[in-house]
């Protein structure tokens, strides 16, 4: 793990991961159907925010699939299909929201996948999470393809436990432990590591896993996001809004860190210049309130976010 290429900017960033419809089951007994998946959402949210985006997915041949692939190839990204069942129907997630907009999930989803890394001309970026690093048997093979990712690519992990996906604990952990150390960034929820290791405090766990250069974000909902980088931490607030949902917050949260590091040439700098970070983990904030002030995988285009900013701005510390 290294730093990019000096042209990291004008290659793609590849996505690895699960693209699905978000079935959202409501409190007061109304469902609605939205275009999802955690893989998908942080492809799309790269995109709206200007960069060019490879997302290797299965998107069935259906109705769904069409409902799918629409938002994202509006927005730009190419779509690779790396299941070894193109026929496979699209996938679905069921998500129960309780009278907080909070979710908790079903899933139905067949991962079984292929993807494949460009010797060539490698990604700026990897980033890779959620149940395309959960499911059998294609987990195994995304693993795979982030260990064998080139020096030239930085790697970007989203932890995202979905518990109901999960039948094997211990290797499960051991799953999770394998992506991070492989990866540059590491981003995990209180309620992911509490999962993973209940007998231990989540900063513990996100300052332990902050080694050999590598940053990690714990994020802890309306308490804001704290980042581990380079021995030091920054604490950043959630901001306050109506929230409508949290479907897709920490989807947008990792877009929009990365594309801030992007834009800053800053993917894979060691040591991290850490005011960048700082103001990274600002800006990714930001992005989080405002998809939570929408419903449904709504990530913010640059112009939605620099307009939300301006109208609630907040004093960035470094």
């Amino acid at each position: 793990m290294t730093a990019p290429a000096a042209d990291a900017r004008s290659r793609p960033a590849l996505v690895i991961g699960e693209t699905l419809v978000d079935a959202v089951h409501r409190a007061d007994g109304t469902t609605s159907r939205h275009p999802g998946g955690a893989a998908a959402n942080v492809a799309l949210g790269l995109a709206r925010l200007g960069h060019p985006v490879v997302l290797a997915t299965h998107i069935g041949p259906d109705d769904d699939g069409r409902t799918l692939r629409a938002p994202l190839e509006a927005a730009g990204v190419t779509i690779a299909e790396v299941h070894r069942s193109p026929s496979c129907p699209s996938h679905v997630a069921h998500a129960v929201l309780d009278a907080d907009g909070a979710a908790t999930y079903a899933f139905d989803v067949d991962w079984d996948v292929r993807p494949t890394l460009d010797p060539l001309r490698p990604p700026a970026l990897v980033h890779t999470g959620c149940l395309g690093t959960l499911l059998l048997p294609g987990a195994d093979a995304v693993l795979e393809t982030v260990q064998r990712a080139p020096e030239a690519s930085f790697v970007s992990y989203d932890v995202n436990m979905r518990p109901a996906a999960v039948d094997d604990a211990p290797r499960t952990v051991a799953r999770v432990e394998a992506f991070v150390a492989a990866s540059d960034l590491v981003k995990a929820s209180d309620e992911d590591l509490a999962w993973l290791y209940p007998s231990v405090e989540p900063a513990e766990v996100a300052a332990a896993w902050s080694t050999s250069g590598r940053a990690v974000v714990l994020t802890r909902g309306q308490e804001g996001a704290t980042l581990f980088v380079d021995g030091h931490t920054e604490h950043a607030p959630a901001r306050r809004v109506r929230v409508a949902d949290t479907i897709g917050a920490g989807d947008a949260f990792c877009a929009a860190f990365l594309s801030f590091l992007w834009r800053q040439d800053a993917l894979g700098r060691r040591p991290r210049h850490v005011p960048t970070w700082r103001a990274a983990l600002h800006h990714a904030v930001a992005a989080a309130a405002l998809t939570v002030s929408r419903p449904g995988a709504d990530p913010p285009t640059s112009e939605d976010l620099d307009r939300f900013r301006r109208a609630a701005p907040e004093r960035l510390r470094g």
